[in-house]
């Protein structure tokens, strides 16, 4: 067995009221472990303390690059000496059940939620992930594995994979630059590659497990918001990955999502307050951000 220590919490400016709503599902099921959340400001600079007055062991992480961008701060939280047990998970994501213990089962050095087929030669699955033939330019020895994973939720023990094994891959600066982009394109694409490389070479264990349901896909209506009151729904993480509505209300399964966001806004100070200005901000930058691609072509936050 190994608990579960510490759950990490990745969020930027676009999505930190989903953070929120992350911290208050871990809450629910878990009033005592320690929660660390990490604001990325390298689409702009926003304010979460609010965060911390959720509840002991609740905190918002002193990091030392502070505007990776996408989920590079990743590779700082693995390299953490203190070997602790974690969970990281995107914001996108809530607690739907008991998870941590069924996690706590499985005691290699990363666990991933598989996805198979693997289907390298579709161009979106090349895009999405990364592309075999270009990154065995990069390590001729590495041999696809076949399987994939997203990874905004993976569990580590920190401390396997030190900081200065990316830097043959890329540049931890602000915001971090891949050497290789068209081999890997996203930090996703880099950790699909960069676990199994460790694997091959026999320094990193990796564990499959899947302990997700996709928020747009069909399970997410097996969990049902009595459940959750109950706490017998499953001991699953729900993830609403990729292109998302701006109102919560539009999500499915959205009254998970606003159930946990009504006990996060009634524990901070002044909860009513806050949750209205934190939705006129979003609603004003999402309309911001549709503006800007209208008149450039291009995405305001990347």
């Amino acid at each position: 067995m190994k608990p579960i220590d510490r759950v990490y919490i990745l969020c930027n400016i676009r999505d930190v009221h989903l953070a929120r709503i992350c911290v208050a599902s871990i809450r629910y099921f878990y009033p005592d472990v320690a929660i660390s959340v990490v604001t990325d400001q390298h689409n702009g600079a926003f304010d979460a303390s609010d965060i911390e007055h959720y509840g002991d062991g609740v905190e918002v992480a002193q990091v030392q690059n502070r505007a990776a961008g996408q989920g590079y701060v990743k590779l700082e939280i693995l390299a953490d000496p203190r070997q602790e047990r974690v969970l990281i998970l995107d914001a996108d994501i809530i607690f739907a059940g008991p998870v941590l213990e069924e996690l706590a089962k499985h005691e290699e050095d990363i666990i991933i939620c598989p996805e198979r087929p693997a289907q390298p030669d579709d161009e979106r699955w090349r895009f999405t992930y990364y592309k075999p033939d270009l990154a065995q330019q990069v390590r001729p020895e590495f041999v696809f594995p076949g399987v994939t994973f997203n990874s905004g939720q993976i569990v580590a023990t920190t401390g396997k994979i030190p900081l200065s094994f990316w830097d043959e891959f890329a540049e931890y600066t602000q915001p971090v630059k891949l050497k290789q982009f068209e081999a890997f394109r996203t930090d996703q694409g880099l950790y699909n590659f960069a676990f199994y490389l460790l694997q091959q070479e026999g320094k990193l264990s990796i564990g499959e497990y899947h302990f997700h349901y996709w928020g747009f896909g069909k399970h997410v209506q097996d969990i049902t918001l009595e459940q959750v009151k109950r706490k017998d729904s499953p001991a699953k993480i729900i993830h609403w990955a990729g292109p998302k509505p701006t109102l919560i209300k539009n999500y499915p399964g959205a009254e998970l999502l606003q159930f946990f966001e009504d006990l996060y806004y009634a524990q901070v100070p002044n909860g009513a307050t806050k949750r209205r200005q934190n939705a006129l901000q979003r609603i004003a930058m999402e309309l911001y951000a549709k503006a800007y691609f209208r008149l450039t072509g291009k995405h305001r936050y990347v």
